[in-house]
């Protein structure tokens, strides 16, 4: 419990002298030390000895469903005197680089959206399960400003490079000419509940090329039930509550929509669960800049410190919730570092 306690104080008072002095550097300070944190941890997150044996597979030539750049910077990182540790900081390293830069592009409350990065585990703290395929979030979270400024060809390129760290980003290349557009609340609901039905009826036959075979029956036991239908609220609040009166309100509000269709699919098909929320990972994360806009967007008037307030009190609660409560059940607890470097 000491190392996130370190965790929690040391982002948090980054983000206050970042609220102080407005200098980046201390904005960037909190990414810096997550990526550290995920980077030297020892034996913690679900898929962590998963990732352990793939490292010692590849290096031995056996079979990986590791994408091929993966493999070639563990050859890379294997041909220094690097070991697994290495591959997890490089990971780490990048992960927080593309997301510090997605939450300062979009973002109107850095330190907010920073602190729900930070401690709502759908986040950051997922990113030491999923590595490879919260390596390609954040890449595709970076690729957003190309839709939004209408460059195709970079915004192709970007989704191509998160596609080498794991093949489910190739899907993303279409959602260029849908999520920028604006959609009418009819509209929205009239595609959105089309592309319901049509996945109700067809996820049986497309999950199979859609998810890892291991997702196909795997339950999803770190997301309960009541927790979706509270992301469900949350979603249709921000959808259909804040005013689409910007570019970037209008991107993300389309993403959430996007999200929220998907969790409703969960509670269809709870057999494809996990397939579904690692899928969702990322449209969840337009929650981050959509909480933002609240206090000057929604459409009920409102103080920004009543908005703020609870949002970051929330983010922290349920954190020190998860750490003591589930925090063994996800792997997070005890959090032990790799000493094998000093």
């Amino acid at each position: 419990m000491e190392a996130y306690f370190i965790f929690t104080l040391s982002i948090t008072l980054s983000l206050l002298a970042y609220k102080q002095t407005k200098i980046d550097f201390f904005l960037f300070i909190p990414f810096l030390i997550a990526a550290v944190f995920a980077g030297l941890r020892y034996d913690v997150g679900i898929d962590y000895q998963s990732y352990v044996d793939n490292f010692n597979y590849i290096l031995k030539g056996y079979p990986s469903d590791f994408e091929f750049i993966n493999k070639l910077i563990i050859e890379l990182i294997h041909s220094v005197g690097g070991d697994v540790q290495v591959y997890f900081m490089f990971c780490a390293v990048l992960t927080n680089f593309f997301v510090y830069h997605f939450i300062k592009k979009h973002s109107q409350s850095v330190i907010t959206s920073s602190v729900l990065y930070f401690f709502i585990t759908f986040f950051f703290f997922a990113s030491l399960n999923g590595v490879r395929q919260y390596l390609a979030i954040a890449i595709f979270l970076f690729s957003l400003r190309y839709i939004l400024s209408k460059e195709i060809y970079k915004y192709a390129f970007i989704i191509v490079c998160a596609s080498l760290f794991h093949t489910s980003a190739i899907l993303f290349l279409p959602l260029y000419f849908i999520i920028g557009r604006k959609y009418s609340t009819v509209e929205l609901c009239m595609y959105g509940g089309l592309a319901f039905v049509f996945l109700v009826i067809a996820l049986q036959y497309l999950a199979g090329m859609l998810f890892h075979t291991s997702y196909l029956t795997q339950v999803n036991q770190t997301t309960p039930r009541a927790l979706l239908i509270g992301f469900s609220f949350i979603n249709i609040y921000l959808i259909f509550l804040v005013k689409n009166t910007s570019k970037e309100v209008n991107l993300f509000r389309n993403l959430l929509f996007i999200s929220l269709v998907l969790i409703i699919l969960v509670l269809f098909y709870p057999q494809f669960s996990m397939g579904l929320m690692r899928l969702n990972g990322y449209f969840l994360f337009a929650l981050i800049p959509m909480l933002s806009y609240l206090p000057k967007h929604q459409k009920i008037k409102m103080r920004r410190v009543s908005i703020i307030l609870p949002i970051i009190t929330v983010s922290y609660l349920y954190f020190f919730y998860i750490i003591a409560f589930k925090g063994e059940q996800y792997n997070l607890v005890p959090y032990t570092l790799y000493l094998g470097w000093f």
